[in-house]
């Protein structure tokens, strides 16, 4: 899978290592955009962004905190940015499975949702996990372990 995410070298090439921090910081600037867009009444009419997502205050801070941690870690470093990346697959996999059997109910009882959102979410867990998985963190490549990676 790795040779399909990172076509011009391996992921620990230099170039799959700056793929990995600039996917972090574009999901980053994706939640900290979609998250602002929802706190724009124009934009999210009763609570409706775009006509298609639920949104209430407390979803659009989940995803501007989450897009913050984005930018950060992925100014910092490669490991970083595939951590983040990682949480993100999986948290976001995790809201995905439990809205998908609660329909348009509240998620966790605080944050505005519906199935709209549930594929959202999806979609953001599967790009979370293929470039956070892409890589082999505990295992010695070219003779390098992990912590001399960074």
């Amino acid at each position: 899978m790795a040779e399909k995410l990172f076509p011009k070298g391996a992921p620990d090439s230099p170039y799959g290592r700056r793929v990995m921090k600039k996917m972090a910081l574009l999901l980053g600037l994706f939640f900290l955009v979609l998250g602002g867009l929802g706190l724009v009444p124009d934009l999210a009419p009763n609570g409706n962004l775009f006509g298609l997502f639920k949104v209430n205050l407390a979803h659009n801070l989940l995803h501007l905190i989450s897009g913050l941690f984005g930018v950060i870690v992925a100014g910092t470093s490669f490991h970083a940015s595939m951590v983040y990346l990682r949480i993100v697959g999986i948290v976001y996999a995790i809201l995905a499975f439990i809205g998908f059997f609660i329909g348009n109910a509240p998620l966790l009882g605080m944050f505005a949702h519906n199935l709209a959102d549930a594929w959202l979410h999806l979609g953001i867990a599967l790009v979370g996990l293929s470039f956070g998985y892409a890589w082999k963190i505990n295992t010695h490549i070219n003779g390098v372990a992990p912590s001399e990676r960074l």
